[in-house]
């Protein structure tokens, strides 16, 4: 093959009877080659390394998520448990608070405990105003003026109320 053939690209295929072209034959042209230089090996193992090395730190910090995750769900159920029993125990003193304030319960200690009876007649005992006027002389304090002392009358008048005469007799019994 001739030097020419060479460097326009064209291959002879013995046999075939193809050699150098003819003239005005088109010849189809190879690409031009390249040589591909192969990276280092000190490079394939740096960027390995790197990417080895960013897949750990992504799981260990995937892991430390979780456990705090863990930590955090397992404390949400302990306060949780704590006060479902704050509750139960909370239910179980308003029931022992109701049954102990019960009316039933209380005439029973009464009667039993203390040996009260039940009276056959109930008296109740309004004070006069002249009652009221001699424990506010005798606690120290100053009679009320006109205007109070003509409510004390009108409250008297109708069967006064502990909140009506409070006012009058501060906090004397």
């Amino acid at each position: 093959m001739s030097d020419l053939a060479m460097s326009a690209g064209v291959i002879a295929v013995p046999g075939l009877g193809i050699g150098a072209p003819q003239p005005g034959e088109v010849v189809a042209r190879r690409p031009r080659l390249r040589i591909a230089v192969r990276p280092s090996r000190r490079r394939v193992a740096g960027i390995a390394f790197a990417s080895a090395s960013v897949t750990l730190l992504a799981l260990f910090a995937a892991a430390v998520f979780q456990t705090v995750l863990v930590q955090g769900q397992q404390r949400l159920d302990r306060l949780d448990r704590q006060v479902s029993q704050a509750q139960d125990r909370f239910d179980r003193l308003r029931a022992d608070v109701a049954e102990l304030e019960s009316p039933e319960r209380i005439v029973t200690v009464a009667h039993h405990r203390l040996g009260m009876v039940q009276p056959d007649t109930v008296t109740y005992l309004a004070p006069t105003l002249e009652q009221v006027v001699a424990v506010v002389s005798a606690s120290g304090r100053s009679l009320p003026d006109e205007a109070e002392a003509d409510a004390a009358i009108a409250i008297a008048d109708e069967g006064p109320t502990w909140s009506q005469l409070k006012p009058f007799m501060g906090s004397a019994p």
